[in-house]
Parts: structure tokens; C-alpha cells; sequence
């Protein structure tokens, strides 16, 4: 494998464990989730956050991050 000296695409990362996820209120209770179904939605949240002051700004949104990253899901 060749290593790179560069990065060429941006790290995303979300904390996806249950012991220390999100907390969700549900039929009375709460409960801890996890995994893709609690980190997924945060982060593309977030980008769509970044994406919507970037249009108030008049700029590009970050179509490369939200092509490679939120619309495999």
C-alpha cells in the first residue's frame, strides 16, 4: 500500500457507541442508541447546517463531502 504524504478527502466521524450515545425518549422511557442510526443523521445534520449558511453567504455548497458521505445512505 502507498502511503500518501497528503489527504486528499476529509475524515467525518461521530460517536456511534450505546454506552455513550445518543439518548432517545421513547414509549416512556429513555434509552441509549448507537451506531449508523445515531451517527448517520447527526453528521449529515451538520453538514446540511454548514451547507445552508454557505448558501445565505453566497457559496458553493460542500457538494464533494455530502456526494461521498450522506447520499450512500
Amino acid at each position: 500500500m502507498q502511503q500518501m504524504k497528503t489527504r486528499n478527502t476529509p475524515d467525518i466521524s461521530a460517536n456511534a457507541s450505546p454506552q455513550s450515545g445518543v439518548k432517545i425518549y421513547c414509549n416512556g422511557k429513555w434509552s441509549p442508541i448507537g451506531g449508523t442510526s445515531a451517527s448517520c443523521p447527526i453528521v449529515c445534520g451538520i453538514l446540511a447546517i454548514c451547507c445552508e449558511k454557505r448558501k445565505l453567504l453566497k457559496k458553493l455548497p460542500l457538494t464533494s463531502v455530502i456526494n461521498n458521505k450522506c447520499d450512500i445512505y
